[in-house]
């Protein structure tokens, strides 16, 4: 049986700020020794072993950019 990534950072997106659901973040996980960020509302995603440097600064970007709403919402 495999581990689940850990969430370690989740920030909130533009998109939640405007319409309040805080649901639409961009998760920072880390599994096996990769920190992925991704998105739950645009699927945008990005993966690198470097967290501190990589993931962390772009989740920070992308959410304070991001617009989109989930589609099943």
């Amino acid at each position: 049986m495999t581990a689940q990534p850990t969430v370690i950072a989740r920030f909130l997106t533009l998109a939640a700020e405007i319409t309040g659901d805080h649901t639409i973040t961009v998760d920072v996980t880390t599994d096996d020794g990769w920190a992925t960020a991704e998105c739950t509302a645009c699927s945008a995603r990005s993966q690198t072993r470097d967290l501190h440097v990589r993931a962390l600064p772009w989740a920070e970007k992308h959410s304070a950019a991001c617009r989109a709403i989930p589609v099943t919402r």
